[in-house]
């Protein structure tokens, strides 16, 4: 995973748009920022744990999903999950 930030005064369209959030005043928004950057951090601390779905994993059970074939019940992980 890469944790670089982009350069000083990089911004997307998308956060560019951000700005104009109604109802939001500054106040708000660094608060959203400030718990968005920490759900970022909880995600991407549970990547370095492992505790992710590798991605042949997730295109295999929405084939078996799209293909209406036995899906796994949820709850603990089958067996190799996880391994890469």
């Amino acid at each position: 995973m890469d944790d670089r930030k982009p350069p000083e005064g990089v911004t997307s369209a998308f956060l560019r748009k951000e700005s104009g959030r109604s109802g939001e005043n500054p106040e708000e928004r660094t608060k959203r920022l400030e718990r968005e950057r920490e759900m970022i951090e909880e995600a991407r601390e549970s990547i370095r744990a492992g505790l992710y779905i590798p991605d042949h994993e997730v295109d295999a059970w929405l084939d078996r999903l799209v293909n209406d074939e036995p899906l796994p019940i949820p709850g603990e992980p089958p067996k190799g999950f996880g391994s890469r």
